[in-house]
């Protein structure tokens, strides 16, 4: 069999987001790019490469299944010349890169992200057409209104009470995934492996929740990467949240200004102020950061890696990595307490951290002093 190469091209800007993770394990829809071609390898999905062919997928790229089906020697490419995918050699992966290859338009529908609020630019029926693939061999609930499905896999609960609206799109719930009473779940919604919904939740449409989560209040059009808890009463809204994130009851997020003007934000303290064209965008939440109770997050925060925010005033802006901010002002937290926290964390998902984590964390941690 040949080999799918996801490649990043640099020009994907993700901020904290992009600290700990690939082009291929960012989760912009439903699925990683990991996830889709692991499903589609099991499926049996026509187009997968074959003998000695080489398919190049650019990690920024939202496409659907389409992406298989690039022919040997095509190049899709962006109206700049970015790749988005090709067909190729070996031998001509370097070459196509680079600019080789019979160069195509990116078919209708493909789009190439640059910053994390494109994420969110067509989510909805990203998520609706991811599930629909993904979930087209599962079992079906019933739903409490709407014509859409209800996708379930081995494992799930449904408690009573709660209801499943599919009038907007569809609903998949991942396996052991929990939904508790009188919860509301409006569709399109991908609830990931073993995550719960808390009792009287509401998660609205276009909202992708990873595996390991635990999500209570209100959310809206966000993305949770996965093992991130948002657990208690609270409101986040268009928003990309990272792993190992937990946010304190009550923890509140605003997306939209008071002018209902175009969110600005810096991905990074250092970073340049950029326009997102977007009138909805709340946060971005790198991983490992905690919040305290109480917390308000205002409109396009880009809150760094590792960051602990106890402070009374709201979180704005653009934080620096490792930020421990409390009402006796904001300094970096230490590297090894932040690691035995991180651990200790990790282990309650029986997961651990990896040596190449634990690496780029403390080299996050070094490049702020």
């Amino acid at each position: 069999m040949g080999q799918i190469v996801i490649f990043s091209d640099g020009l994907l800007d993700l901020g904290p987001l992009g600290d700990l993770r690939s082009a291929a394990d960012q989760r912009l829809s439903a699925l990683t790019w990991a996830e889709r071609l692991e499903f589609w390898r099991g499926s049996g999905a026509r187009g997968m490469p074959g003998g000695d062919e080489v398919l190049l997928i650019n990690g920024a790229l939202c496409a659907d299944r389409g992406v298989l089906e690039t022919p040997l020697g095509a190049a899709y490419r962006s109206s700049t010349g970015r790749l988005g995918a090709a067909r190729c050699r070996p031998s001509e992966v370097e070459l196509t890169k680079g600019g080789g290859g019979a160069s195509r338009p990116l078919p209708a529908g493909w789009r190439l992200m640059e910053r994390p609020w494109h994420a969110l630019d067509g989510l909805a029926g990203r998520i609706a057409s991811e599930i629909t693939d993904v979930c087209a061999g599962w079992k079906t609930a019933r739903a409490a209104c709407g014509e859409h499905p209800v996708f379930v896999a081995a494992g799930v609960s449904i408690g009573p009470g709660a209801i499943m609206d599919a009038r907007a799109g569809p609903i998949a719930l991942a396996e052991d995934a929990a939904v508790e009473p009188n919860a509301v779940v409006q569709g399109p919604v991908w609830i990931g492996r073993a995550s719960v919904i808390a009792p009287g939740a509401l998660i609205r449409g276009a909202t992708s929740i990873g595996p390991w989560c635990k999500i209570g209040g209100e959310v809206s059009g966000c993305i949770f990467t996965g093992y991130s808890n948002k657990a208690h009463d609270g409101f986040l809204g268009d928003s990309l949240v990272g792993e190992w994130v937990n946010l304190g009851a009550a923890t509140n997020n605003s997306n939209l200004l008071n002018t209902y003007g175009e969110v600005t934000m810096r991905l990074r303290p250092s970073a340049a102020l950029e326009k997102t064209g977007r009138q909805f965008f709340g946060s971005l939440i790198g991983d490992h950061v905690k919040t305290a109770i109480g917390t308000r997050i205002f409109t396009g925060a880009s809150v760094g890696t590792g960051t602990m925010w106890a402070a009374s005033a709201p979180l704005q802006g653009a934080t620096e990595s490792f930020e421990w901010a409390t009402d006796e002002g904001r300094r970096q937290h230490g590297i090894e307490k932040f690691l035995e926290t991180a651990r200790t964390v990790m282990k309650r998902r029986a997961k651990e951290l990896s040596a190449a984590d634990e690496t780029q964390l403390r080299a996050l941690h070094a490049a702020r002093r």
